[in-house]
C-alpha cells in the first residue's frame, strides 16, 4: 500500500471546496483510501496549520 503525507492545502481544499476540479480530484483521492488502495498520513503540525487558516481567514 503506498502512503502519502497530505498537506494543509488539501485538507482545506476539502473543506472549503473552492476549486471544484481541485475537490473531484481529492474526492477521488478519497476513494482510494476507502478502498483500501492507499493510505493518508496527516501529520500533527498539519492540523495545527488547518485549525489556524481557518480561524484566520474563514
Amino acid at each position: 500500500m503506498n502512503k502519502f503525507l497530505v498537506g494543509a492545502n488539501v485538507l482545506i481544499r476539502l473543506v472549503v471546496k473552492d476549486d471544484y476540479s481541485k475537490v473531484e480530484v481529492l474526492r477521488q483521492l478519497i476513494e482510494k483510501v476507502d478502498n483500501k488502495e492507499l493510505m493518508l498520513i496527516v501529520p500533527t503540525i498539519t492540523i495545527a496549520e488547518c485549525c489556524w487558516l481557518l480561524k484566520s481567514f474563514y
